[in-house]
């Protein structure tokens, strides 16, 4: 969260350079009225999805700040959405800027440009990875592992001419795995305590995963439960880095392998033939009884 106040302080500030149309220590031959003039900054409390952000810098004008028109921030919000998140985890996945400036008229409107936005992100690499290494303050009693899958674009070394004529780099599209742990604790806060960029969910990803995760202050001593989805690669490393905390398969990924490997058809009585639209509905149904079943068994105190 330590980037939270900084990134949107900056994506305001880019904003009304955008707006004034220069920059901050840019030289003027004519000198600058007060409605374009900067003066300084002033607080603010935000409340966003993650956390509340104390100390907000808003820059603000010598004369007319009620005229701007912010599109980052409104002038008198108090609660903010996610507007910064898809640009910035588009980055993370390798979208270019060009892609990324694109996605922004959903969001944030036509604000940054492609230079204002690669300086906001690269600025912004540094704190993410100062985040990333920085020990806990304090350590979670309960850890989630888990991968998530998706595609990500990397440079093939090669160059193409796009319909206008400028040459790019040619890019080349990849599987990846971000493997995460996300902490909780017992006032019932949760928040992503690491992650790690691999090319598969093996072990020597997972112990390099755990083994950072545990430089960070996760360790034995605190940790009294980890869950995870029941397979090896995480399994061997919380064996060797958390050795002796329970780590059991989560509720979700056992319910649905039992859900996944249920014959709908095997079941008697043998139910009329169906239609391939009716007899997925029908799975479907079966699945979510079943899940919600799960979820009242593991909310129960009676052990079976």
């Amino acid at each position: 969260m330590a980037t939270g106040p900084w990134t949107l302080a900056q994506a305001v500030a880019e904003e009304l350079t955008a707006s004034l149309g220069c920059e901050r220590s840019t030289h003027l031959p004519h000198g600058r009225p007060p409605e374009h003039t900067r003066s300084g900054f002033y607080r603010r409390q935000l409340l966003t999805q993650y956390a509340l952000l104390p100390d907000l810098h808003v820059p603000q004008l010598r004369r007319g700040n009620a005229q701007l028109t912010w599109q980052t921030l409104t002038r008198d919000a108090r609660c903010w959405g996610p507007r910064l998140d898809p640009p910035l985890l588009g980055s993370c996945v390798g979208l270019s800027l060009r892609a990324l400036q694109e996605s922004l008229p959903r969001t944030l409107g036509e604000v940054l440009s492609l230079e204002a936005l690669d300086r906001v992100l690269g600025a912004l690499a540094g704190r993410v990875t100062a985040c990333k290494i920085a020990r806990l303050p304090s350590s979670p009693p309960l850890v989630l592992v888990d991968g998530l899958w998706g595609t990500m674009e990397y440079p093939t070394g090669e160059s193409k001419v796009d319909a206008q004529r400028r040459r790019r780099s040619a890019l080349r599209r990849q599987q990846r795995v971000v493997l995460t742990a996300l902490g909780v604790w017992p006032d019932g806060h949760w928040e992503s305590v690491h992650w790690m960029l691999a090319t598969g969910e093996t072990a020597e990803a997972w112990e390099a995963c755990v083994g950072e995760l545990s430089a960070k202050g996760v360790t034995e001593e605190i940790t009294q439960l980890v869950v995870s989805d029941g397979a090896k690669g995480p399994d061997s490393a919380l064996d060797q880095h958390l050795y002796g905390v329970p780590h059991p398969r989560g509720l979700f990924h056992t319910s649905k392998n039992l859900a996944d490997h249920l014959q709908y058809l095997d079941l008697p009585p043998a139910p009329p033939r169906l239609s391939t639209e009716a007899l997925h509905r029908a799975q479907q149904a079966r699945q979510h009884a079943i899940w919600a079943e799960a979820r009242q068994i593991s909310a129960t105190e009676v052990e079976a």
